[in-house]
C-alpha cells in the first residue's frame, strides 16, 4: 500500500476537488504530530522555568500557539 492511497489521497484532481474524505490514518497522523508538539512545547516551558526565566518558557508557548491558530484561520478562510 503506498503512502497517498492510505490517507485517501489517490484521487485525480478533478474529483478531488469535488469530494474530500480523508482515512483514518490522516486523523490519527495529524493527532500524534499536535501531541507531540504540545508535549514539546511544555517540555521547553519546564526548562526555562528551571533556569528561572518561566515568563519566558510562557511567551514560547503563547506564541506557538497563537501561530497554530492563526495557520488554521488562514487556511479555512483560503478554502472558500
Amino acid at each position: 500500500m503506498n503512502a497517498p492511497s492510505a490517507i485517501g489521497l489517490d484521487r485525480p484532481a478533478a474529483a478531488a476537488s469535488l469530494e474530500l474524505s480523508p482515512r483514518p490514518y490522516l486523523y490519527l497522523s495529524v493527532g500524534l504530530i499536535a501531541g507531540s508538539v504540545i508535549a514539546l512545547q511544555i517540555c521547553i516551558m519546564r526548562i526555562f522555568s528551571v533556569g528561572s526565566w518561566a515568563h519566558f518558557g510562557s511567551l514560547v508557548v503563547s506564541l506557538a500557539m497563537l501561530g497554530f491558530g492563526l495557520t488554521s484561520a488562514v487556511m479555512c478562510i483560503a478554502k472558500r
